[in-house]
């Protein structure tokens, strides 16, 4: 598979993972606008902070799914 989409779909995956975990502990109405939000805001951090730890030790690039740099 393209690291270019691996690499974009990853955080969002982990995104939803996190806000579906957290969600089990909260008692609020289903919602999929709150819970679309978060996933994007939470892969959003996710993909920041792993490219600029990355930077520091570049073996966490293997956080994004593909140490391969994008080729377009």
């Amino acid at each position: 598979m393209n690291p270019a989409i691996v690499r974009t779909i990853v955080p969002y995956v982990v995104g939803l993972a996190v806000t579906l975990a957290a969600r089990w502990g909260i008692n609020l109405e289903p919602s999929a606008e709150l819970t679309g939000a978060l996933t994007v805001v939470i892969g959003a951090v996710y993909y920041v902070a792993v490219r600029l730890l990355a930077k520091r030790w570049p073996v966490l690039e293997r956080l994004l799914g593909s140490r391969q740099a994008p080729t377009y």
